[in-house]
């Protein structure tokens, strides 16, 4: 028993020790390498349709390769398009109100802190005391903040002919890719047959199999959170919709944060300005979100992963506390990974002696 324990642990130092190089080799690297990487991704999304055209309707597989992988792009260029003229329509659009909204809210705000606090001192002054000093110092640096936002978008737009050359790189990757797909998984089965690596095919199929489970449970959850804040948005008529919604999946994905950071925060500042039905209505849209989201989650992820969901939520937390979103990221692919291991039985010990093991399979194939 001790032996076998022994032996689990080794394993388990050993692929720990083995992930923790990989990962920060792989996030050194993914800046000179994420064309190829999001090249090859598409090559595997367009080689069904590809595979289809060529053996059934005996198409030319080098003009199918071009064609499909061109539509995708497309596709997805087309669906980034109209989402980024959505967002640059309302970011014109809110610019111009800025101005207004801020200078509202640095003289609406203190107001309703100094009424809240007329009516805390009466509990207690030292209450009131300690929330006016929060406010003053958040309504005096709330314009350094928006200003901060400001420059940081600016940044990001800067970096938008680098964005084009990934886009670039990233098509020609997976024209040539989907092109000599079947040479290059060839060679690829060819180079583990060789070297008896079984075993790592093994590791390859479950893992893409997980992987891709994974991010699809996810984009799933997400645009059910877009559509749903969409709508409620929309039907509240609040202004800026696409990019409420954006915000809100986005927070909702990340678990510190959640919808209520952007749902919340907004109808409180209606619930201020005397707009009770948004007000109430955001805070309802909240309470929905939250119940859609609490109902699919564990379904969604702990099905397509087959990990125990605190086992998830473990990984989330220490990765977020240790680095942050990157260590989020870190901490779940360990979990991830460490279950397609145990599936392909690398940390399986055979702990019946071979007496045993004979009489079972006798006994088993005389059933």
């Amino acid at each position: 028993m001790e032996k076998n324990t022994t032996l689990t642990f080794d394993k388990i130092a050993i692929y720990t020790v083995f992930y923790i190089i990989l990962f920060f080799s792989l996030y050194a690297a993914m800046p000179y390498i994420l064309p190829f990487v999001l090249g090859a991704i598409v090559a595997l999304i367009c080689e069904p349709l590809i595979n289809l055209l060529v053996q059934k309707f005996k198409f030319n597989r080098k003009a199918t390769s071009i064609i499909a992988v061109l539509i995708v792009f497309g596709i997805f260029s087309t669906l980034i398009g109209i989402l980024i003229a959505n967002i640059v329509n309302e970011l014109i659009t809110l610019s111009s109100m800025l101005p207004i909204a801020i200078e509202w809210f640095k003289t609406e705000g203190p107001k309703f802190i100094d009424n809240l606090s007329s009516y805390l001192a009466r509990l207690d002054p030292a209450i009131a005391d300690s929330i006016k000093k929060s406010a003053d110092k958040f309504f005096s640096g709330s314009f350094s903040t928006v200003m901060t936002g400001i420059n940081y978008l600016i940044n990001w737009l800067m970096k938008i002919p680098g964005v084009f050359m990934v886009y670039l790189f990233s098509l020609l990757t997976a024209i040539y890719v989907s092109i000599d797909f079947q040479s290059i998984k060839k060679r690829v089965s060819s180079f583990l047959s060789r070297n008896k690596g079984n075993n790592v095919k093994k590791v390859i199929v479950e893992g893409n199999r997980m992987i891709g489970k994974y991010i699809l449970a996810y984009l799933l959850l997400i645009s059910i959170t877009f559509v749903e804040a969409y709508i409620g948005t929309s039907i509240l008529n609040i202004k800026y919709a696409v990019i409420l919604s954006i915000i809100t999946a986005i927070c909702d994905i990340l678990p510190i944060l959640g919808p209520g950071t952007v749902l919340n925060s907004l109808a409180v500042i209606f619930m201020i300005r005397g707009d009770y039905v948004r007000g109430i209505g955001l805070f309802v849209l909240y309470i929905i979100i939250t119940v859609v989201r609490q109902v699919l989650e564990p379904k969604v992820v702990s099905s397509s992963l087959g990990v125990h969901p605190l086992a998830i939520i473990m990984a989330l937390f220490i990765g977020l506390k240790a680095h942050g979103f990157a260590g989020m990221i870190f901490t779940i692919f360990y979990v991830v990974f460490y279950n397609v291991l145990k599936r392909v039985g690398y940390f399986n010990i055979d702990t019946e002696p071979p007496e045993n093991k004979k009489t079972i399979e006798e006994g088993n194939l005389q059933n």
